[in-house]
């Protein structure tokens, strides 16, 4: 996303009313404070898992992968998506896009 210097069409904080699962929200929420940087999955992961007994799930960029799926079908309808990785220096991660 090219910033304008205009805000987003749609405001961020109508995604804390979000219908969001608790992994859901917590990843919109690190997104939302991230925003309009990303974060790397390894980042989320941490962030996500860190305080979990165990260290979380085995392989924990799956798990953030599928969650993903659900948020990009959830978040359209509140004007936001998570766009999908490109690959290439400065592209990886996740970010929070306002939709047109």
């Amino acid at each position: 996303m090219v910033n304008t210097g205009s805000p987003p069409r749609a405001p961020i904080e109508g995604l804390s009313s979000a219908s969001l699962g608790p992994i859901e929200r917590r990843i919109v929420e690190i997104l939302v404070r991230a925003y309009p940087r990303s974060i790397t999955r390894d980042r989320l992961a941490d962030i996500l898992y860190s305080n979990e007994a165990g260290g979380g799930p085995d392989n924990p960029g799956v798990t953030i992968s599928v969650i993903m799926i659900r948020l990009r079908k959830k978040l359209p309808r509140l004007g936001w998506t998570i766009p999908k990785a490109r690959s290439g220096p400065g592209t990886e991660g996740y970010h929070l896009e306002a939709l047109p």
